[in-house]
């Protein structure tokens, strides 16, 4: 996207241009601020190149944009908070790059958008409760940052929510109960946190749930019973916890489990022998889970 002046300044004679994909080639230098005046813009693809420098405001200006990937470059600065001007968005893909500062609160205001990736990045602050509002959204990735603070329990208002990923970060707090709502839910990653408090019993509640990863926080008490009442469930991973009691016979009722994390807890008694019906299982990780005689 480098180059002269002059080139830069005739990308403006594009007016009728629609769609710009020039993904997965290797591109350097900025992100031209020329192609705000592609006002036809609908669809902006400059994912997996060496582009550097901020991402220009003036991309504000593409009215009618839907999908903005800037994912898996080299970009730094903040993320402009002028981008919460784009109605019509859909996608925003801004993730592995080296973006700093917060998560914009006018991201809220992107009420179409379905996707809001911005994992890998060295975001901090809170995740902003105006978040809450983007009913349309189905993915939201925010891991792999430096984000603090509680999960926003706003983020339990996301019906369409299919995906949650927001894994290693420093949150803390407790699971939010509200999140046992999210009824199309299908993946929750919360692990690599500091979130406190026990395994909520309302997440038993996400029926079509397929991965729960709350692995390596500083969580307690027993594993409820209701997580053997998540059908889909494929990966499972509670381990590097301070979980106690015992195993619940019930997770052997999760037939199409393959992988299950306890070890690294204060786990007593037997392994339950439920658990042998597992028969698609093939990560199976107890590690220091404590025998205790009868």
């Amino acid at each position: 996207m480098g180059g002269s002046s002059e080139k830069g300044t005739e990308l403006k004679l594009l007016s009728m241009l629609e769609e710009l994909q020039l993904d997965f080639n290797k591109l350097e230098g900025k992100v031209r601020t020329e192609l705000g005046e592609l006002l036809k813009l609908k669809n902006l693809d400059l994912f997996e190149n060496e582009l550097t420098g901020p991402i220009p405001t003036e991309l504000k200006l593409l009215s009618m944009l839907e999908t903005l990937e800037l994912d898996r470059n080299k970009l730094t600065g903040n993320i402009p908070m002028e981008l919460g001007q784009l109605a019509k968005l859909i996608n925003l893909h801004l993730f592995n790059n080296q973006l700093k500062g917060t998560i914009p609160i006018q991201l809220g205001l992107l009420l179409n958008l379905e996707e809001l990736e911005l994992d890998t990045n060295e975001l901090t602050g809170n995740i902003p409760t105006e978040l809450g509002q983007l009913a349309k959204l189905i993915n939201l990735d925010l891991y792999c940052n430096e984000l603090v603070g509680v999960i926003p329990t706003e983020l339990a208002i996301l019906s369409s929510l299919e995906r949650l990923r927001l894994h290693c970060n420093m949150l803390v707090g407790e699971i939010p109960t509200q999140l046992g709502g999210l009824s199309i839910l299908q993946w929750l990653q919360l692990n690599r946190n500091m979130l406190v408090g026990e395994i909520t019993t309302e997440l038993g509640g996400l029926s079509i749930l397929r991965r729960l990863q709350l692995n390596r926080n500083m969580l307690v008490g027993e594993i409820t019973t209701r997580l053997g009442g998540l059908s889909r469930l494929r990966r499972l991973q509670l381990n590097r916890n301070k979980l106690s009691g015992m195993i619940p016979t019930e997770l052997g009722e999760l037939s199409r489990l393959r992988n299950l994390r306890l070890n690294h807890n204060e786990l007593v008694g037997v392994i339950p022998t439920e658990l042998g019906r597992l028969k698609k299982m093939v990560d199976f990780y107890f590690g220091m889970v404590k025998y205790q005689p009868g």
